[in-house]
């Protein structure tokens, strides 16, 4: 079976015109995935950016916490320290009024 010359050349203008479909839809896949990459990058810039800007934060409260904890402790040594100096001259100051001669009887706690 002979084919004319006129149905090859129409096959050949549809096969073209398919192909300028198609190489179309691949340049539009491809773009999409240009746009859909450029997006993707810049979320992700913007998150570490969030990321980071938090970690800053947190860690800055952290270090404020912890400054505020051992000055707070710093103050409750100094508490403890005048407590115990305060009772250690309470004994000092009852043993000494004990050990002194009374008018009345009084058990003695000195040695």
């Amino acid at each position: 079976m002979l084919i004319g010359a006129g149905h090859v050349t129409e096959s050949l203008l549809k096969n073209s015109n398919y192909g300028k479909a198609i190489d179309q839809c691949v340049e539009n896949i491809r773009q999409s995935k240009d746009h859909f990459m450029e997006e993707t990058h810049l979320y992700m810039a913007i998150a570490h950016k969030a990321t980071f800007s938090m970690t800053l934060e947190l860690t800055t409260q952290a270090y404020e916490m912890n400054s505020n904890l051992r000055r707070v402790d710093k103050h409750v040594v100094q508490v403890s320290d005048c407590v115990n100096g305060l009772k250690d001259h309470l004994d000092d100051t009852i043993k000494t009024a004990l050990c002194k001669p009374q008018v009345f009887p009084v058990a003695s706690a000195c040695g």
